[in-house]
């Protein structure tokens, strides 16, 4: 099956508050991440595909939690988004993904730090020598597109959740929650 990394439409300029919003989610408005906006308004303007045969479908979860978002927005801030219809982006995956992943591992409600998931996928994706003066649109696109075509290694380098571990199963047919789980007992085991 073929997908298409495709560009949404009009997106951020078209709703720059919810797109700021997206970015307060996770720290990216903080003046370290002021050296990226190319980078985050192409993660913005890129739609999150997915194989719908992972996991039985379960990879739509992924994409239906960054579609969410859009609604947690609307509810907190009182605002229309302009872009409501249309697929997830992959910021909008990253931000809902990072956020949940915090949720499940905080200790205490309201210690969530969503920030450390997202710039570790960025790590992980090699996306974070692209600031705005070293950008390179080709190599960027070129990466989110290995990484959301499963193209990584069987390890998941190339994707957001790489393991060490040689004898793990094939990443690139888990489904990305399964991934981050495997992630964080590997790398975090307490």
């Amino acid at each position: 099956m073929t997908y298409e990394v495709r560009h949404v439409s009009g997106a951020p300029e078209d709703d720059d508050s919810y797109y700021m919003w997206l970015l307060d989610r996770v720290g990216a408005n903080d003046i370290q991440w002021s050296e990226y906006t190319l980078l985050l308004q192409d993660l913005m303007r890129t739609n999150y595909i997915y194989d719908p045969h992972i996991s039985n479908g379960r990879e739509r979860n992924r994409a239906a939690d960054g579609i969410n978002l859009r609604q947690e927005y609307a509810d907190e801030c009182c605002g229309e988004i302009i872009f409501m219809e249309g697929e997830c982006t992959v910021l909008e995956m990253m931000v809902a993904l990072a956020c949940r992943i915090e949720y499940e591992l905080a200790s205490e409600p309201g210690e969530e730090d969503p920030e450390r998931w997202f710039e570790l996928f960025l790590v992980n994706l090699d996306l974070l020598g692209y600031d705005d003066d070293n950008y390179d649109e080709a190599m960027v696109y070129s990466k989110l597109d290995c990484w959301l075509r499963r193209q990584y290694d069987r390890q998941g380098h190339g994707g957001i959740f790489p393991l060490k571990n040689r004898r793990c199963r094939d990443q690139r047919k888990v489904e990305t929650w399964l991934q981050m789980q495997s992630y964080i007992m590997e790398n975090f085991p307490d």
